[in-house]
């Protein structure tokens, strides 16, 4: 599972790009949620975006 937290146009993008971005992390699952598993955080254009990924 892919989970994320961002705002603004960057939240906007990953929604637009979902079905993408899960199937180039070949996640079954994706939702914007507190980061759960293996997290990262880092900042796009100013935006704080954070991930996390958990197996299942």
């Amino acid at each position: 599972m892919l989970t994320y937290q961002a705002a603004g146009d960057v939240k906007a993008t990953i929604e637009q790009w979902a079905a993408y971005i899960q199937s180039e992390t070949l996640a079954d699952e994706m939702r914007e949620a507190e980061p759960q598993g293996t997290t990262d955080e880092d900042e796009l254009d100013g935006v704080k975006v954070r991930l996390g990924v958990e197996k299942k």
